[in-house]
């Protein structure tokens, strides 16, 4: 794609613009991180055409990552009045997780009634960029108590939310979630994250035991993965 000016005399030069091409002319300066160029083409593409689920989840998504809350808020309100907000229900709990409005984030986060991985990490990832390391690992308990099965997505969370709490948080970290029970005795031990043909989690497991000098059960996890 060229440049804002060979873009701009492009999208002038159409003729029939629908939501499909001003989605695009916002794509492209999103992609450019003009958040002031996105959120003016959507105040454009409003008198023109109107507001699709599609543009709402786009423009959401951009306040989000630039961490433009008052933006955000306003869009907020506009999908509400618009009766779109059920439909943007998941991009809304991102943005507001990702700018820290996590009090608005976890309302959201009740309101949506079937949850999955997608929905669970918005949260679960809001709480650990904000340093909520603790209600990080408490939701991921809710996950396991609802029996869902975790993706990598939300154990990266998971292991972002220990790390930042320290070594012994680690250790306990990887007695729960990671060591299978032949190595500690425990039923529970190793009930989400043993997966004997993903070396990802044992290097995961090494690298932890390492790091508070058990070399013993670092070869131990070894010689089993052989």
């Amino acid at each position: 794609m060229g440049n804002d000016e060979e873009v701009e005399v492009c999208f002038s030069e159409m003729d029939r613009r629908d939501d499909f091409s001003w989605n695009i002319l916002i794509s492209f300066y999103s992609s450019r991180g003009n958040v002031k160029a996105v959120v003016d083409k959507f105040n454009a593409m409003q008198s023109k055409v109107a507001i699709s689920i599609e543009t709402l989840s786009l423009v959401i998504s951009v306040f989000g990552k630039s961490g433009n809350v008052v933006e955000g808020k306003n869009l907020h309100g506009f999908a509400i009045k618009a009766g779109l907000c059920d439909d943007v229900l998941l991009n809304l709990l991102d943005f507001h997780a990702k700018c820290g409005e996590l009090g608005n984030a976890a309302q959201l986060f009740s309101e949506i009634p079937h949850r999955n991985n997608i929905t669970w990490n918005a949260m679960m990832s809001g709480f650990v960029q904000n340093g909520h390391f603790n209600e990080a690992i408490e939701l991921f308990r809710q996950i396991e108590a609802a029996g869902l099965e975790p993706d990598a997505v939300i154990l990266r969370s998971l292991v972002d939310a220990y790390s930042n709490l320290g070594v012994l948080q680690w250790v306990e970290f990887g007695v729960l979630y990671l060591q299978p029970k032949e190595f500690t005795g425990t039923e529970n031990s190793g009930n989400m994250w043993h997966r004997p043909d993903n070396a990802g989690y044992y290097t995961l497991l090494c690298n932890i035991q390492a790091s508070v000098g058990q070399w013993i059960e670092v070869e131990e996890v070894k010689e089993s993965h052989e």
